[in-house]
């Protein structure tokens, strides 16, 4: 296995493993090319008006869209070949929270299907995420010039969207009823979790329960084991399915130091939650509370579930491969520093508040603020001293399979 690592304008560093042979378990992993940056991405969607944080933020996660948009188009034009007969294509898009960084992917799937389809086709997409998503600001962005329903961008028709308010963990379409399933940097959210002791937001951080980090890491195998055996009965044969996920590094001694923290430290949430507890400005028991339920596999963990038996007979691997999105432009390290910390927020400010249901909502709103605050503060004298090993990035996994 070989590593490449590219550096691109604008800010967007990615690296993909692959091998020039055949593995013992039949991926075929081959080099990605980059088709955009973070900030050429960011400045595509700038005409859409969008007031949500996630919206806000998640302009950033769509660096991991524009390097993988290869490998979206070459499986969606595998889906247009083997269905070119069909008259509606049915689409599904999984964790798609508030829609903004699902409307290049549906649109560039659409285009690329239409590609090999011999006939005027229909397509059906359905937007899943929790019960709890913000489904009015996904309606709105469906609505947006962002959106790939717009006359601008779908000036032919015939494309049609809905929204599904449940866990992607379990059934959502019948039998042999999809042809073709996306989900974007959402599959390493776990479906339940055991609770850590202490201040601990997750099991990435130095110091975390070891037994807790195993339970987190067994119950990542047997969530993406159930994500594919309920997608392989709701997908037709000869279907596609491309997944996303944010990932660990193969070598645990080398973890992403965003959002874990320095080695031998625990994170910049866990330290910053510590000193408000100091201060008497939030209780212990609410510190305890903030606890964020995702496990990022590495690309060994993924290969064993896509080798297990029960996932063997239902997909065939086309691609599995490794990622890795700088957070920022690379040249102004407070400023992307800055970046990283509200991107953070933007995903994790819910599980923050959960434990702070009993004080009024201003109250609320002033002690998230000042913790933001801190966070922020604390994160950037982690970089700035030297002690984090490499610039704010994320390490993604992407997996490709089609239908037996």
């Amino acid at each position: 296995m070989r590593t490449t690592n590219t550096q691109r304008p604008g800010g967007l560093f990615f690296r993909v493993a692959y091998c020039t042979k055949k593995a013992s378990t039949n991926f075929r992993m081959a080099p990605s090319k980059v088709i955009a940056t973070v900030s050429d991405f960011c400045r595509r969607l700038s005409t859409a008006t969008m007031s949500s944080t996630y919206n806000r933020v998640g302009v950033i996660q769509g660096g991991i869209h524009s390097a993988t948009s290869p490998r979206l188009k070459e499986a969606a034009r595998g889906v247009g070949k083997r269905f070119a007969d069909e008259r509606v294509l049915q689409i599904a898009d999984l964790g798609s929270s508030q829609g903004l960084n699902s409307m290049q992917p549906c649109g560039d799937a659409i285009a690329a299907i239409r590609e090999r389809h011999q006939k005027p086709a229909s397509f059906m997409i359905y937007h899943e995420d929790l019960p709890t998503n913000d489904f009015n600001q996904l309606m709105s962005t469906l609505q947006s010039s962002a959106s790939y329903t717009s006359p601008d961008k779908n000036p032919t028709g015939g494309v049609y969207s809905c929204a599904i308010g449940k866990s992607f963990y379990e059934r959502l379409f019948p039998d042999s009823y999809l042809h073709f399933c996306m989900s974007y940097i959402t599959l390493h959210w776990l479906s339940n979790h055991s609770p850590l002791p202490g201040i601990s937001f997750n099991t990435i951080e130095y110091g975390a329960d070891e037994s807790v980090r195993r339970a987190w890491k067994e119950q990542a195998r047997k969530d993406l084991t159930n994500f594919l055996s309920l997608r392989a009965a709701e997908l037709v044969s000869g279907a596609g399915l491309l997944g996303v996920m944010v990932s660990a590094k193969q070598d645990s001694t080398t973890v992403n130091p965003f959002p874990s923290g320095p080695r031998g430290e625990k994170s910049a949430i866990s330290r910053a939650l510590e000193k408000m507890v100091k201060e008497r400005k939030m209780t212990y028991q609410e510190a305890c509370g903030v606890q964020v339920p995702y496990y990022f596999r590495t690309r060994d963990e993924v290969a064993e579930v896509l080798s297990s038996p029960r996932v063997r007979n239902a997909f065939r691997t086309e691609a599995l491969e490794e990622y890795v999105i700088s957070l920022g432009e690379g040249k102004d390290l407070l400023s992307d520093v800055d970046g990283a910390a509200e991107l953070f927020w933007g995903i994790h400010e819910n599980a923050v508040r959960a434990p702070l249901g009993d004080r009024s909502l201003e109250d609320q709103d002033d002690l998230v603020q000042e913790l933001k605050t801190v966070f922020r503060l604390i994160l950037r004298e982690d970089y700035t001293s030297g002690r984090m090993s490499s610039w704010p990035s994320i390490d993604f996994i992407l997996l490709s399979l089609v239908r037996n």
